[in-house]
């Protein structure tokens, strides 16, 4: 089987409290996760790995008995729809028919993730989240230069970028020591937001309103939360105040501006502009900071026309701190991805020897070792 695992992102979504309680950090959404005791064993049943035990005891304590094992074209044909979007070759299909091997479905799966399709399939998911498009929006709905970012997302599930990486590399690859081109690239993750240059548009305005869509984009993306609620007034049910929302703005507030009037006096003048990185003959855009940060305050009642109290970039108060360092994206970047962030988790093995492991391809390394063996985990309890 292909030592690979497609790129793993798992939203949390915090049930909401009563609106009489106050919010509370020790709401189960934002405790630290613990992995759960293993069912017993039942290979009589069919259990071939973890899963399937807290599957089939979910089954009987239901009285219910696992469905049998659909016929093989059967399982090409959902296969290849799950992993690559399209339907098996008749050539695939009685190739897999007419492979008597054990292990014959492993090596379906092993074909299919390693095939460009895999990462054109996913990357679709991710690209929703991250709101692309091939034009600015708004009435004029301008053609803009941004599908280097789609191909490096597409590359990125295919190469099984491991997640902390997929995540730094978009929020802040611009702010690496010595970015590589494709981690500049990875930065039109946030270059994906509407820019307005409709006639009479305020700049400034069209500015924060970007502002605001990577703050909000980002709570809902890493952190499966409505922080946008707190834009206004502190959360009515999640422990987020207003204040923790323009201490996230202040992270995203000093990129350049993307929109500006030619003509300084005439409103109609305003045009796209904004950091783009050249590609041979080609441009992308993508996120760059100003060598100046601007001062972020907190709007009251979210109005930019009414700004109040400044504020340093900063995180949620009721989560984890942040890392040592400059608090800029990077460091967000980072943070989103701690070991003690409770609403991403990345994945980790704990080995026979006691040695942690965090990057994805390692694991998946191990993983294929140990199943090799016939053996898929090292002690119950131990992989997270």
């Amino acid at each position: 089987m292909a030592k690979r695992t497609p790129i793993i992102l798992t939203l949390v979504f915090a049930a909401a409290v009563c609106a009489a309680e106050p919010p509370s950090q020790n709401h189960w959404a934002y405790l630290p996760t613990t992995r759960p005791s293993l069912p017993p064993n039942n290979e009589a049943a069919g259990a071939r790995n973890a899963i399937d035990r807290f599957v089939l005891a979910r089954l009987q304590n239901e009285g219910l008995s696992p469905s049998p094992e659909a016929h093989k074209s059967l399982l090409i044909r959902r296969l290849s729809f799950d992993l690559t979007g399209l339907p098996p070759s008749i050539s695939d299909v009685d190739q897999f028919l007419a492979d008597p091997r054990p292990d014959a479905y492993e090596r379906l799966v092993g074909r299919l993730l390693a095939s460009p399709q895999f990462g054109e399939r996913w990357a679709r998911h991710w690209l929703d989240l991250a709101r692309y498009a091939d034009s600015h929006g708004f009435q004029r709905d301008d053609l803009r230069d941004i599908w280097h970012y789609r191909d490096w997302v597409v590359q990125a599930f295919n190469s099984n970028l491991p997640f902390d990486q997929f995540t730094i590399d978009q929020l802040a690859g611009d702010l690496l020591p010595r970015p590589t081109e494709p981690q500049r690239i990875a930065t039109g993750f946030h270059r994906c937001c509407t820019t307005n240059v409709e006639p009479g548009t305020d700049p400034e305005d069209s500015r924060v309103g970007q502002v605001i869509d990577r703050v909000n984009t980002t709570a809902t993306v890493w952190l499966g939360t409505t922080l946008e609620c707190a834009q206004c007034h502190n959360h009515k049910y999640d422990p987020f105040s207003q204040r923790d929302y323009y201490r996230m703005f202040a992270f995203f507030n000093s990129s350049v501006r993307e929109a500006e009037r030619s003509i300084p006096s005439l409103a109609g003048s305003i045009k796209f502009m904004g950091p783009k990185y050249a590609i041979g003959n080609t441009a992308t855009q993508v996120m760059q900071e100003l060598p100046k940060p601007r001062v972020t305050q907190i709007f009251h009642r979210g109005d930019i026309h009414q700004p109040g109290e400044e504020v340093q970039q900063g995180t949620p108060a009721s989560l984890h701190k942040m890392p040592n360092g400059a608090p800029d994206r990077l460091a967000l970047a980072r943070w989103l991805v701690a070991r003690e962030n409770p609403l991403v988790k990345i994945p980790s093995l704990t080995t026979d020897d006691g040695q942690v492991i965090y990057d994805s391809s390692v694991i998946c390394e191990y993983l294929d070792t140990l199943h090799n063996g016939g053996k898929l985990f090292p002690a119950a309890g131990k992989a997270r």
